[in-house]
């Protein structure tokens, strides 16, 4: 078998069989599908058991609900493929997206492939409203040492971010034992992939976006995952781990820009009163993603957040001004943009 297809459901029954579609159109057929219905209540488990009473290369598991990352985590139990990838239940992929992948694969057998995405935000009607692709901009065989040094880059084109637009090693996988952090509901696919990467000696990038990745227009946003500032330390602590033991200078000072950019999405979505404030500072600067990046004297760059100088400072006052400020802009857009939408003038 070459390709495991890992295809976490959860309540997806409207988009699945357009992405299961998608999959069976695929110009490479050597493939098993392994659909792991995570708990579903809105019938999308019988949907997977009708898929694989039609294609005897889909396989279903059924479990409680436990989130995207344990379903994954069981997916890749019974993954018996060369590469495996990892695919959500109501995105879509380009029907040679395999066929590329083994190009690539077949140079120089590379521990990892890297595809483009394309960011398909759809309005609630179910018409899609507009495309942001995102593709490598370093297209071709790159090194471990290289994304290292370019940190930057590869994660501003989402070459890093997501566990879907990869293949990865099933011998890499099955060897280490890797599986997602369960504990995570943020950033756990960067988290994934930061900690397959010392596993890899060469990396193929390809430069086309051949996944779809759908936005709905209620699909939650990540500023309802940094509400709870428990949860985002805990969160940050891990990834920052991860970031960290790769122990490269351009790495770590993107983990401590990551963490304030964060931190100041959690100050604008959460609301503290003014009389938190303080308290809130200090639980933030004593967190242990920051004190992890404080023991080797890396700090958030100046312009990586609004918010940071004031946090570090401990400006409780200055920062509950800044932050009611920009809370108030930020109203204001939402009001007029709609307004702009109508009269043609805002694209």
């Amino acid at each position: 078998m070459k390709y495991s297809i890992i295809v976490p459901v959860y309540n997806c029954i409207e988009f699945l069989p357009v992405c299961v579609d998608s999959i069976q159109r695929q110009s490479e057929s050597d493939w098993e599908l392994l659909l792991i219905d995570d708990g579903s209540t809105d019938g999308s488990g019988a949907l997977c058991d009708r898929l694989a009473a039609q294609d005897n290369r889909i396989r279903v598991f059924h479990k409680t609900n436990g989130g995207a990352s344990s379903a994954r985590n069981l997916g890749l139990e019974h993954a018996e493929g060369e590469h495996v990838l990892f695919f959500d239940g109501d995105d879509t992929v380009e029907s040679d997206l395999l066929t590329q992948g083994s190009a690539a694969l077949g140079e120089t057998s590379p521990q990892m492939v890297i595809f483009g995405m394309a960011f398909d935000s759809y309005k609630a009607a179910g018409q899609l409203e507009k495309t942001e692709l995102f593709s490598v901009s370093r297209a071709g065989l790159v090194t471990r040492e290289e994304i290292l040094a370019a940190f930057s880059d590869f994660f501003a084109d989402n070459a890093l971010s997501s566990a879907c637009n990869k293949a990865f090693s099933g011998a890499v996988l099955r060897k280490t034992g890797l599986r997602f952090s369960e504990e995570m509901t943020l950033y756990e696919d960067l988290d994934f992939v930061l900690r397959y990467l010392p596993y890899c000696d060469q990396i193929a990038c390809l430069d086309r976006a051949l996944y779809h990745y759908r936005i709905l227009a209620d699909k939650p946003h990540i500023n309802r995952r940094v509400l709870q500032l428990d949860s985002l330390e805990r969160n940050l602590e891990l990834l920052v781990g991860s970031m960290l033991a790769l122990r490269s200078p351009a790495v770590s000072q993107r983990a401590a820009d990551l963490c304030a950019q964060l931190f100041d999405m959690h100050l604008m979505a959460a609301s503290h009163p003014r009389k938190d404030l303080p308290q809130v500072i200090r639980s933030i600067r004593e967190s242990a993603a920051i004190q992890a990046l404080s023991q080797i004297e890396i700090s958030p760059s100046p312009s990586s957040s609004p918010s940071w100088s004031m946090i570090s400072s401990g400006a409780a006052a200055e920062l509950y001004a800044s932050l009611r400020k920009r809370k108030l802009v930020s109203k204001g857009k939402a009001i007029v943009k709609p307004v702009l939408k109508k009269l043609g003038l805002y694209h």
